[in-house]
């Protein structure tokens, strides 16, 4: 699976392979895409594209052997695609104040946009994963 992006500063579209490779930044204007959290918005980049590629080839599998049964579109990809149209949101805010807001247990209910693509990035991996464990590879 190859994943494509689209910054939400420049509006370039890039592949995850090229923000992983410039260390979670945006490979056309340098910014990083999530100044707290590039390690962990670049592991999960790679499981995103890893566990995808595992999906889409365990699904492959299902359709070649032509089972009498079908799969419910919404429970395969309902998931995926929530957490997609999530990181479609313009969750980007330069300057102005609480740009730096960040989790504080002391304020609930304010996170950083990188809690919530962590959060996102996470549900793609285990919903990957659940897929795995039970269509297999």
């Amino acid at each position: 699976m190859r994943i494509k992006g689209t910054c939400k500063r420049c509006g370039r579209e890039f592949f995850a392979d090229q923000a992983i490779a410039s260390g979670g930044r945006c490979p056309w204007d340098g910014q990083p895409f999530t100044a707290d959290y590039a390690l962990v918005l670049v592991d999960a980049l790679k499981a995103a594209q890893v566990f995808g590629t595992r999906l889409e080839r365990a699904l492959e599998e299902i359709a070649d052997i032509h089972p009498a049964f079908t799969l419910d579109r919404d429970s395969v990809l309902g998931g995926l695609n929530r957490s997609v149209a999530s990181l479609e949101q313009n969750l980007v805010r330069q300057g102005g104040a609480g740009g730096g807001m960040g989790f504080n247990a002391m304020q609930p209910g304010k996170v950083k946009r990188g809690d919530l693509l962590f959060l996102i990035v996470a549900l793609i991996v285990i919903g990957a994963l659940l897929a795995w464990a039970f269509f297999g590879s």
